[in-house]
């Protein structure tokens, strides 16, 4: 029997993670959430702030899977956003990883991002790739796992930090879902071919990959990136997104000046469509784990 604590239960991540494990019988699952109204069988340890939080919380608890914090990117580096950001993904995490060692939990595995590396133009990034992050969001995510790293380094706990790359799956959020509502709409224009790469990895894909490393007693210390294994360009996303949805795709396409004042207008919303996201998961391929699912195999109903 394995006793897992999992802190950011109500996030979507969170829900897909507790229904994959309730299908097994060989877990026990204590879940750490901010407020009093979550509905849930599980043991729960609610807290108004995690300062509440003490080493009793965590007795007993085998894996700690961390997946709290503010979890989409800002463009908007405003002192109310830094502040926020840094209270949620560095002293959360921080506070959460000395109560493990404290408690003497085994294990503590948690969900980062890709965004703890900017993006290189023409280069697929590995784990050991550093570039400074493009924002708030993937400057904390990065100090939350150097905390990480730096408090356990003395401890006999081992950690996994996962880094996902974009999530598509039901009810996912941010600049996908975005794409997709307008596609459903049919207020989204065509987009010409556009020759940049991007990784992505299904939500199904991404939970299973943490109770892959839940069980596993072989790696230890690691940090991991977490993709589909393969490349899509922006082209092929908008593709394979308008065929789901049954739209046929219009014979034109943008002239080059919109994409021009698509920059100027929001250029953060621009890079993030235009620009290269590559990163590559051959290191999570080697650890024997497989991803099931590929963005083309997706319909209507899967994201």
């Amino acid at each position: 029997m394995i006793r897992i604590g999992i802190t950011g239960p109500n996030g979507i991540i969170g829900k897909k993670l507790i229904s994959f494990f309730e299908q097994e019988t060989d877990y026990q699952i204590v879940l750490f959430h901010r407020s009093g109204d979550f509905d849930s069988k599980h043991r729960k340890v609610f807290f108004k702030h995690y300062d509440e939080l003490k080493v009793s919380d965590f007795k007993n608890i085998d894996v700690l899977v961390h997946l709290a914090g503010n979890a989409h990117n800002v463009s908007t580096n405003s002192e109310k956003n830094i502040k926020k950001y840094i209270d949620s993904n560095i002293n959360f995490t921080k506070k959460v990883t000395k109560l493990c060692v404290q408690s003497n939990v085994k294990k503590i595995i948690f969900m980062s991002s890709v965004r703890v590396c900017k993006p290189l133009h023409g280069k697929i990034i590995e784990e050991v790739d550093w570039k400074e992050p493009l924002n708030v969001y993937g400057l904390t995510k990065l100090k939350a796992e150097r905390c990480i790293q730096a408090i356990t380094k003395k401890s006999k706990i081992n950690y996994i930090i996962l880094r996902s790359s974009l999530v598509y799956g039901p009810n996912v959020k941010g600049n996908l879902a975005i794409l997709v509502k307008m596609i459903r709409l049919g207020i989204m224009p065509p987009i010409s071919k556009i020759d940049n790469s991007k990784s992505m990895i299904h939500i199904d894909d991404l939970v299973r990959s943490i109770g892959f490393f839940v069980n596993d007693e072989n790696y230890r210390n690691q940090v991991f990136n977490l993709t589909d294994g393969t490349m899509y360009s922006i082209s092929d996303i908008y593709r394979i997104l308008m065929s789901a949805n049954k739209k046929t795709i219009p014979k034109w396409t943008l002239p080059a000046f919109f994409l021009e004042l698509l920059k100027f207008l929001s250029k953060d919303f621009y890079q993030k469509l235009f620009f290269d996201d590559a990163f590559s998961s051959e290191k999570l391929k080697k650890t024997g784990f497989k991803t099931h699912k590929k963005l083309s195999q997706i319909n209507e109903t899967d994201y």
